[in-house]
């Protein structure tokens, strides 16, 4: 299974920032621009992981939080914001989100979070004539899913 991550931000450089890092990582990635367009993505699509800006006109972050759960929809949210108020980033874990981020965003830092919650995905394409294999190894830090008792455990599809 291949991990989507949903990206909020009604800033166009920020989602391009983020979809270019998680996408050459292997993640499916969809960017939205406002909190409305994140809530009907996640009720209706298959979602591992959501990055949301507090800051989005109309509805922020937390709003969005606040009514996925209200929805049950229950995915691990990371908080991207430009404040730098602290009382912030305690309601924002306050409110279940698994991480908060200031911007700009350090990659890194943000890349090694989604790891560490969803695990990593790599896919390898081979072609031959006739035949395509995509061999899929992918790994689950905090929980051990998708590991074999030999590590990441290579799914095969034809």
């Amino acid at each position: 299974m291949i991990r989507s991550i949903l990206i909020a931000d009604d800033e166009e450089p920020n989602r391009v920032v983020l979809c270019e890092t998680f996408a050459r990582k292997g993640y499916r990635v969809v960017a939205v621009s406002n909190g409305i367009e994140a809530i009907e993505y996640v009720r209706t699509r298959p979602t591992t992981l959501g990055i949301l800006d507090h800051d989005m006109p109309g509805m922020g972050g937390l709003d969005v939080l606040r009514e996925m759960r209200h929805s049950h929809v229950s995915i691990p949210i990371l908080i991207v914001t430009s404040s730098t108020d602290q009382r912030l980033r305690e309601k924002a874990i306050a409110e279940g989100a698994q991480g908060f981020f200031s911007k700009p965003v350090d990659v890194g830092r943000i890349r090694a979070a989604v790891a560490d919650l969803i695990g990593e995905e790599t896919s390898i394409v081979v072609r031959t004539i006739g035949t395509e294999i995509t061999v899929t190894f992918s790994s689950n830090r905090s929980n051990g899913a998708g590991e074999g008792p030999h590590g990441p455990t290579p799914r095969r599809r034809r």
